[in-house]
Order: C-alpha cells, then structure tokens, then sequence
C-alpha cells in the first residue's frame, strides 16, 4: 500500500511471448512455410469480410426495397385519406345545410340563395332531390322545371334512393354520367338524407369531380415511374394514370386481385395498371368502398438487390486478389508487429507510474475525504490511512485515528452503520453508497460516503475498502426545507379551488396535477396521467387546437418573469365541454437553457362564458330589434354622450351630413341641446328635460318638433325613457318621424273646418230659407183662414172648430220655425253681435228647460271675426244643452272675458253651473264624443281651427266648468290689415 493506495504489479517481460526477442530479430528471412500460412490467414480472414460484407449489403438491398413497399403502402393509404377527407368535407357541408330552417320549412328560394352562397371547389355544384327527381340545382336558374329524374340514371340509382329514402344512410355514388351544360360530365357524388319530423323526405347532394378526387390523390408527389389512380367500387378508373382515362377500367387479373384482398391496405404482386408486371399498393376508402391503388415497375421494385449483386461480384474478385498479395506482404514484415509490441510494453508501464504519481496527488490535494480501510482476517475494519481533507473536515489527526477500530472512532450508531456497509460492500464486491450523521467536535454533520472494495491480486480476496466521504448538510437541510416548501404548496394546491398543474413541453403531458381535475373534468389524476401525449388530442376541443399550439411555442420563449395566458375548451368525463382560463410561467429549464415545464393554473370559466354568450346574445337581439325599428334610436350615458345608435339613426346621419362623425356616436347630445337653446325653444325643452332625467327625478319625456328640410317639411316625436342608476343610468331616446301623421291629422283638421263652415253656411241658408220661404207661406195661410172664417160666419160648430185648430196649428208651427231658424243661426248674432245673441238664447234656453241662467258679456272688441263669434256662441249652445243634460243644476252662468294683451290677447267664454257630472262628479279636461254629447268634438274642433282651445273640467265651488279661449287679432296686425 503507498499512501491508501496498492501498487501496481509489474509488467511482464517480452519473453512471456514464448521465444527470446532476439530470435525474433536473428533469422532475417521467413520460410516459405510461413509466408504461406500467413497468406492463407490473410485470404480467409478478407472472405470472411467479404461475407459478412455482402450479408449487410444484402440486408440493406432489402431492406430498401421493403421501404419501396411501406412508400407505395403508405402513398396508397395517404391517396385514400385524402379522398376520404374530400367524402367527409363534402358530407359536412351537406349536413351543414340539411338542418337549415329553410329547408325544414320548405322554403326553396332561401334555400337556394344559401346553397349558392356555399364557397365550393372549382367544378362542384349543390343540388336537392326528393324521392322521384331534383327540386333544385345551383347550376340551374331557380324555378327550373327541366331537372333530371332518379330513372335518368338507371337501375344503379334506384339502388341509391332506397339507400337514402328508405334507409336512411348517407351515400357516394360510383362513376356516373351526368349532363351538364349540353355535354355528358363524368364525376362522382355524395348524398345527405335530410329528415323531417323523423322521415327522409329530402336529399342534399353534391358533385365530386375528376379534377378535385385528382388533386386529393396527388397530394404528394410520386417518384418517377409509379403510377397512381381510384378505381370505384365497379372498377371504374376515377383519377387518370397512365394510359387509363376518366371511366376506363384496369386489367381483369388486377380487378380479381383487389377484389380478392380481405384486408383494407393490401401489397400485390402480378399484372399493373399498364398491364406490365408491377407491385401494386392499395388502400380502402372506408365510406365509398372505393379503393386507391399505387403501382410501382418490377424494374424500380427490384433494382436495390440487382445493383447490390452485382456489386459484391466485382468488390470479391477485387477484394481476394488484394487478399492474396496481402498476405504475402504480411509474411515479409512479421518482425515489425514484434517490435511494437515491446515498445508498447514500455509505454504501459511509463503509463501506469504516471497514473500512481497523479493518484497519490489527488489523494493530497483534494477536497473529498478519503481513508483507507484494512480488512483484518477477524473480520475487523481498521482505519488504515486518512487524507488531509479527513483531517480538516472531521477535526482529527491521522495519528489519532489511524490503526484503529472504526468502531472506536465513531459514535455507536454511527459505527454501527458503516460496519453494517462495509460487510454489504464485501458480500456484494461492488460499490456502496450510504449516508450517515456523524457527530463530530461540536457539530453534527450529514455525509455521503461511497465504499469502494478492493481486490487483492493474488489471491482476488477483499483487504481493504477505499472510502470517499463528502460533507452534504448544506444540501440536506436545503432539501429539508424544500420538502417543507412542498409539503405548504401542496396544501395550498390541493385547497385552491383553481387547478394547478406542471406540464412536460418535450413529452406534452402534465406531470403532477392538484385534486380539483377531479371536480373541473371529472378525470383523476392517475386517469390524466395514463393519458400521456394524447391528453391533448383526447380533451381538447378540435377548434383550439391551433390556438394551443401557438400558445405552447409561446411558452418555449417564454422568459422567466413572465406569463402567457390562453383560454381553450376541455371535455369532462359527462361530454360537456368545459371552458378554462390558463396562466403559465417557467418552471423548469435543461442544462442549455429551454423551457421544459410549465407551472399552469386554470380556471373554470364555464359559466362566465355562458354569461358572455347570453349576453352577447342579447345584446345582438337587442341592436337587431333596434335596427329593425324605423325610429331614430339613441342610447346616453349618465353625461348626455351617445354610446350606441340603430341603423335608422345611422341612415339619418348619413344623408344629413353627420358622415365625418362617426354617426355622432361619442358626441354629446345634451351640449348640442344647450348650446342651441337660445335660438330654439325646442332645444331649450329637450335640454332641460334630459338634465332632470339625468339629474332628477323625471323618468320619461315626450316632444313633437318640427325639423324641416330645405326639400321638404317634416315633424318628429321624440320619446326618452331613462333606466339604470347612478354610473350605469342612462337614457333612450327614439326620434319618430311624425311628419305624414302630421300632415294627415292637419288634412283632416282642415277638412273639419271647411266642414263645420259649410255646416254653418248651410245651416245659414236654411234658416233664411224657413224664414223667407216657409214662414211667409204658413202667414198666408193663417190669412187665407181667417179671411175664410170672416166670409163664412154661419159655419156649423164643428166645420169652425176645426178652422180654429188649423189657425192655432200654423200659429205654433209659425213659432217653431221662427225658433228652429234662430237657432240654426240667430239673425241677431250679424246684427247686434255675440253678447245680444248669447242673451237671447239664454233667455229661451231658461223657459224651455227651467234653468236660471245668467249672462255676462262685457262689451266685446271690434276685431273679433263673425267666425268666431260663431264659434263661442256654438260652444255656449252646446255647453247649456250638455248641462240640461248630463247635470243635475238649478243654475247655469255664461261669462265673457278678456285676458293678455298685444299678441297674446284672447277672448275667453265660460259656462259654469252649480250640478254635478255624471258618475264620479267629475269630468276630464280631454272628454270625448262619447262622454258629453257630439257637440264637444265638434265645439273643440272649431276652437282649432281659430287657433283657440276648449277646456272642461270641474269647477271649484262643484259643478262643471266649460272655458272656450279664441285669440284676438292685434292691433299693429289690423292696421297691417288695414
């Protein structure tokens, strides 16, 4: 042993080879003999080369082409893929529009409006069939009657209606001919049955054409020489190749031998498309029953095993003759390996005291504790060397422990541990690695040690073990407290109501997930686990795939202070899908710096994502009611600014030179109210009314203005209602354009006074009709009776009775036409005026109904029309009538009065009485037709025309009380007039 460590041997001398080495070098000449076995040796180690040679280049011959055939299976598999996903893209599309709800409601111009707006491939068109012909075509005009039949295309379609109609399934027809544009297409089709009410009624369908099934099938390109096509399931040639055109068919032999193949991808060998012997890869297409088939030449299949033969036959003949001269160069210089294998000898043992020259320093100089352990033939473990780092880090000298017991040197448990290591470390004959407390001067210590046996080479027993110890408490109380990290972040993860996972990058899978995926997805951990790399695929929605994958090579550049967020939707155990909301950052990086984990926390935002989508589902009903609407639609926030406006609103803007300002979103309504309010009074009214509605306790308002343009007249309603509170109250305001409701009430209004002044005319006429007419005739005949009675006083009693009864009754009738004439239109009101014609008529009106009626009249302006005097006299007419009527009242006063001046005087009439209304005993202020007599329409109609206004309600002592107001011309007006 030298220092700990055992020596090394040293190396045997040259003669160990079996002959002096000055033998080797005193000949000078090999025999014959030799150079013969030798060249012998040399031929069969080369043909043993040359074999094993031509074995691999034969395996790699092979193995190239069964890649030739996994490339023609798989172009094979790939060709039927993609036509595969043409069928399903076609079905989807179909499928798509068979739950149409014009289609359920057999409305065929929208349907056709949508087929046609399908974007479609280039030379693929929709079409709809029911059980006996097609309905509709997009390359046919709607409303064509000329559409083909089910019998159009013979017995195979039969077979496909019942498919479709009686069964039910989707289909993809063969190849079939089908008139377009005036010539005969060949192409394919797919068929969707479309169900209503639980029955196929209807049938969507769609062209594949040659061009588009071409296309899928060279997806990817082929090498030079192989052919590629489908065949349908009649063997009709779908794709081009070669020769074979659109409807050919390939040879028999082939057409048996895919018919023939049971499994789905097949390898055969025999008669190609061209007729040429071929290897032939074909490949299913599931749903279409059709088959892709790829051919590859024998000569291309076959070509890496002829070139490889014939390369091994010209690389032997090659490889012996070099074989041979080989060996006999060898023979001639077989003095010279000899001689390099002395040198090496020296070399080696040069080698192995340099090594024991470094090992003797390490053990010096390092910072790991090293000791040596002899093993007595008692069984006992002595301290038989020590380092300086021993030394150092344990507190002990070498000559306090050396030659000692380690039993006596270290704590009884302790020693008890490393002597239980030491006896594994001899049974095993291999290294052993443990740790142990040591409690040293002072201090305990953790250190890992690792037990290294070693043999003696004489005897090949274990005498002594090599220890290395290194001083790991730092590290063992950093793991301590990181283990106490752990343990407090896996109660917060497992009682967070979020979840928290670490995903793998590289393998892209989540290697520790908290209990909440259980609760979240319905899956446990274990479950999620077992998922591995197909978690993603397995529960992500399909449409955010892409987003997560953008996201993931985010995370790859992700630095470490930084987050990503991605949302994306994940399927619990029960089907629903669940919406997750996901914030990532770095949680671990190899040793060249990428990202390999992520630390993610995710949460449940289903049903905030719900409460998005109803929401903005109702905010696109609320903007589509809106925009159907034809009024001028506004929404203010609580500062009079427009947030949002209908398209009525828009359109309005627009043609009124509001296109630069966004529609007059952002801008402040209420301000432009204010700041014309002193040039409008309906500026003025509108802003006041929006300021107590944002700021008061107002809750609607309601205005009609006039807003004319230089083109034309035109009125508006506008209407405001307020909702919300505080910060969210806002206000709606709806502008309707009133204009020809306007017009038409001031048509009918006009109408009403060109009426109620025929009226007056008429009843003008009639009255001095009775009274010229009539009455002169009835005093005629009273006269022409009484000269009668004078001439013949000798009458008999009864012949004059009667003649006395006539004169009464003309003398009566006389009197009713005399008052029926005054009040159609009393004479006196043309010639004493309104306050003498009111007087009379109340005088009358008193005896005929027993009211006490009195009359005010004060002496009444010079400028008031026979218009209106007509007017107010027909209202105080009809006011008494309705009091005789509807009121119990003993009394009843007619009054006249002046109120204002300059512009704004007016002449008012009041009728007041001293009854009450009927029912309640009250009457509104805007009474109809219905509630007090056909007159008050008229009465209030007549007051509008002259600008006046009627007003009924209850007076304040009780009773009714009727106020008719007309305004008077002023005086600056009548001497314009004049």
């Amino acid at each position: 042993m030298l220092d700990g460590y055992q020596s090394v041997p040293a190396a045997p001398s040259a003669t160990k080879f079996g002959r002096p080495e000055a033998q080797v070098h005193s000949s000078g000449v090999i025999s014959c003999e030799v150079r013969r076995v030798l060249t012998l040796l040399a031929v069969a180690c080369i043909s043993s080369g040359l074999t094993l040679t031509a074995a691999l280049a034969l395996h790699e011959a092979t193995e190239k082409q069964a890649g030739i055939r996994r490339q023609a299976v798989a172009a094979a598999h790939n060709a039927s893929t993609a036509v595969q996903r043409e069928i399903s893209t076609g079905f989807a599309r179909l499928e798509t529009l068979a739950t149409s709800p014009a289609l359920q409601h057999r409305d065929f111009r929208t349907l056709y409006d949508q087929m046609k707006a399908v974007p479609l491939p280039p030379g693929t068109w929709l079409f709809l069939w029911d059980a006996e012909q097609q309905l509709l075509n997009t390359l046919r005009p709607f409303g064509e009657r000329d559409l083909p039949r089910f019998t159009d295309f013979g017995p195979a379609a039969e077979a496909g209606r019942a498919q479709l109609f009686q069964r039910g399934q989707p289909r993809v027809s063969n190849l079939t001919r089908t008139p377009v544009a005036g010539r005969d297409l060949q192409a394919t089709s797919v068929h969707y049955p479309v169900r209503i009410d639980g029955e196929v009624i209807f049938a969507l369908g769609s062209i594949i054409p040659a061009e588009q099934l071409a296309a899928a099938v060279s997806l990817r390109s082929l090498p030079s020489g192989w052919l590629a096509t489908l065949l349908d399931r009649q063997g009709n040639v779908l794709v081009p190749a070669g020769s074979l055109a659109v409807g050919d068919k390939p040879p028999a032999e082939l057409l048996q031998q895919i018919a023939a193949s049971p499994g789905s991808e097949e390898l055969l060998q025999g008669q190609g498309l061209s007729g040429a012997p071929a290897m032939v890869a074909m490949s299913r297409v599931g749903e279409a029953g059709w088959t892709a088939v790829v051919e590859v030449p024998l000569t291309i299949a076959d070509a890496p095993v002829r070139s490889v033969l014939k390369l091994l036959l010209g690389a032997g003949l090659a490889l012996l003759a070099g074989g041979i001269a080989a060996g006999l160069a060898l023979a001639r210089r077989i003095e010279r390996p000899v001689e390099h294998l002395s040198n090496l000898l020296d070399a080696t043992r040069r080698h192995q005291h340099g090594v024991e020259a470094r090992q003797r320093a390490h053990w010096k100089s390092t910072d790991e504790a090293l000791f040596d352990i002899r093993v007595t033939e008692d069984g006992r473990f002595l301290l038989d060397a020590v380092n300086p780092a021993y030394e150092r880090q344990t507190g002990l000298c070498a000559e306090a422990v050396v030659g000692r017991d380690i039993t006596e040197v270290l704590a009884p448990q302790a020693a008890a541990l490393a002597v239980a290591n030491c006896r594994q470390c001899i049974a095993t004959g291999a290294p052993v690695r443990y740790e142990n407390l040591l409690s040293l001067p002072g201090v305990q210590r953790d250190w890992e040690l690792i037990l290294v046996p070693i043999h003696d080479p004489a005897t090949g027993l274990i005498k002594s073990i090599l220890a290395s110890a290194r001083d790991v408490t730092a590290q063992r109380q950093a793991e301590r407290e990181r283990d106490k990290a752990l343990a407090m972040f896996r109660r917060i993860a497992e009682t967070t109501p979020d979840l928290l996972y670490v995903y793998d990058l590289h393998a892209q899978t989540s290697v520790w997930i908290n209990a909440q995926a259980s609760e979240v997805l319905g899956y446990g951990k274990a479950e999620l686990a077992a998922m591995g790399e197909q978690i993603i695929p397995h529960l992500l929605h399909p449409d955010d795939r892409a987003g997560i994958e953008a996201h993931l090579r985010r995370c790859e550049a992700l630095p470490d202070v930084s987050f990503a967020a991605v949302d994306y939707r994940l399927r619990h155990r029960s089907g629903e899908w669940r919406w997750l909301s996901s914030r990532e950052t770095v949680f671990a990086r190899d040793a060249q710096g990428r990202v390999t984990h992520m630390l993610g926390c995710a949460q449940d935002v289903t049903l905030r994502r719900q409460a998005e989508s109803a929401a903005d589902a109702t905010r696109d009903m609320l903007g589509r009611t809106l925009d159907a609407l034809s009024a001028h639609v506004a929404i203010l926030d609580n500062k009079g600014c427009i947030l949002a406006v209908n398209a009525a609103w828009r359109r309005f803007a627009r043609a009124n030179a509001l296109k630069d300002r966004d529609d007059g979103i952002g801008m402040n309504y209420l301000a432009v109210c204010e700041g014309a309010s002193q040039g409008s009074a309906v500026a003025a009214t509108i802003a006041a009314a929006l300021r107590s509605m944002l700021h008061g306790p107002r809750e609607e308002f309601r205005i009609e203005y006039a807003c004319h343009s230089p083109h034309a007249r035109r009125w508006f309603q506008l209407r405001a209602a307020r909702f919300g509170e505080a910060e969210q109250r806002r206000i709606v305001m709806a502008h309707e354009d009133i204009t020809e409701a306007r017009e038409a009430t001031e048509a009918v209004r006009s109408l009403a006074g060109r009426l109620l002044a025929a009226q007056d005319a008429e009843r003008r006429r009639i009255a001095r009709e009775l009274h010229d007419s009539t009455a002169q005739n009835l005093l005629g005949a009273a006269l022409a009776l009484g000269c009668a009675g004078r001439l013949a006083p000798e009458l008999a009693e009864e012949p004059a009775a009667l003649l006395a009864e006539s004169l009464d009754l003309i003398e009566r009738t006389q009197r009713e036409i005399r008052t029926l004439s005054y009040l159609l239109h009393p004479p006196m009101l043309d010639e004493a005026g309104l306050g003498a014609a009111l007087e009379w008529f109340a005088r009358g009106f008193a005896r005929r109904s027993g009211l006490r009626i009195t009359v005010a009249a004060e002496t009444l302006p010079e400028e008031l029309s026979s218009e209106a005097a007509t007017a107010l006299f027909r209202v105080a007419q009809e006011a008494l009538v309705n009091v005789h009527r509807h009121a119990v009242a003993t009394t009843a006063e007619v009054r006249m009065e002046m109120t204002g001046s300059g512009v704004a005087r007016r002449l008012r009439l009041i009728v007041q009485d001293d009854g009450r209304a009927r029912g309640a005993g009250k009457i509104p202020a805007e009474a109809g037709p219905g509630d007090l007599g056909v007159g008050v329409a008229g009465m209030r109609e007549r007051l509008r025309q002259l600008g006046g206004c009627l007003n009924i309600g209850p007076a304040p002592q009780g009773g009714t009380l009727v106020q008719a107001t007309v305004p008077l011309p002023s005086l600056e007006r009548r001497n314009a007039v004049s």
